[in-house]
This record gives structure tokens, C-alpha cells and sequence, in this order.
């Protein structure tokens, strides 16, 4: 089985930089910036995450093909206690268990 490839991040120091170092802004301009703009590259079809209610873990796939996609979204409503969201170029849906 392959290892996993690990991606560094820049948490540290982020959580350690002092506030003066970042812009204040509005909460409705952060809203319209980081909500309301996503964006996919062109090879990925959709992204779906799944927060388990119940164990309160949160899992995230990436596809490429919509069939792989909705083979997912099948498997992830047969457990009623996921609330899905599924984020495509065009929208963000969310479900939760009452709504499948």
C-alpha cells in the first residue's frame, strides 16, 4: 500500500504572525471573497465532504469523473447520520439526512 504524499502547511506560523500583519475587512466582503468565490481547476468535477453527525469526523473527496462522483453520494446516503456537501464550478449544495 502507498504512503500517503504529505503537504506541508504554514499553520505555525500563521498562528504565531501578530494581527497588525492582516487587513481587517467586513464581515459581507469576506463573505463575497471567500464563500461566494470559489473556484475549481478545470480538471476536478466536484468535491464532497461528509461530516459524520454521530462521530463528528468530516471526510473530503475530490473527482474527476461524475460517475465516481455519484457512486459516492449513493454510498454517503445510505448512513443517515452524514450531512453532505457537494461543490461543483457552478454551486454548493448541502444535505443533511432529513433532506435524503
Amino acid at each position: 500500500m502507498a504512503k500517503k504524499k504529505y503537504f506541508p502547511n504554514n499553520v505555525d506560523a500563521l498562528l504565531d504572525a501578530p494581527a497588525e500583519l492582516f487587513k481587517q475587512i467586513e464581515f459581507d466582503e469576506f463573505m463575497d471573497w471567500k464563500v461566494c468565490g470559489w473556484d475549481l481547476p478545470d480538471s476536478v468535477e466536484c468535491i464532497i465532504r461528509s461530516h459524520n453527525t454521530r462521530t463528528q469526523k468530516v471526510k473530503e473527496w475530490v473527482y474527476e469523473r461524475p460517475a465516481d462522483a455519484r457512486k459516492r453520494l449513493l454510498k454517503l446516503k445510505e448512513d443517515m447520520d452524514n450531512d453532505i456537501s457537494v461543490v461543483t464550478h457552478d454551486e454548493i449544495i448541502h444535505l443533511t439526512a432529513s433532506e435524503y
